[in-house]
């Protein structure tokens, strides 16, 4: 498969300077903190291919504390999973933007019987 010229050129430097720019004058989704004072709030840029851009924040969650998608509610394991709090998008797609997701650190002193703490990963 042929590589196309502007894969070539492409300044990738640029890329992220503009969208740290556009990321850091979005001051209405900055003030609006999540209520939970002690969670871990982890703000990501995203452009997902075939979800929404809260799909995408929802599959974060999970997959970066606890692996469950559906755990009943109130439960241990429903507590420790991370969650949305703030989606922006940035197009009428719904498919580029700014995902705000809650991970609650205290999770990660429970060890019980056959439950792995949350680790958080840096990427």
């Amino acid at each position: 498969m042929p590589i196309h010229d502007d894969a070539l050129f492409l300044d990738v430097d640029q890329r992220e300077a503009e969208i740290r720019h556009r990321a850091y004058d979005e001051s209405p989704f900055w003030s609006d903190v999540p209520a939970e004072p002690d969670a871990l709030v982890a703000t990501y840029f995203l452009r997902p291919r075939t979800v929404s851009l809260n799909q995408a924040g929802k599959l974060i969650s999970y997959h970066m504390t606890t692996g469950a998608k559906h755990a009943t509610a109130g439960s241990l394991l429903d507590l420790c999973t991370g969650r949305v709090v703030g989606v922006l998008p940035w197009d009428s797609s719904d498919k580029v933007g700014l995902v705000r997701v809650a991970f609650r650190p205290n999770c990660s002193n429970i060890r019980m019987a056959n439950i792995t703490p949350p680790i958080f990963f840096i990427l």
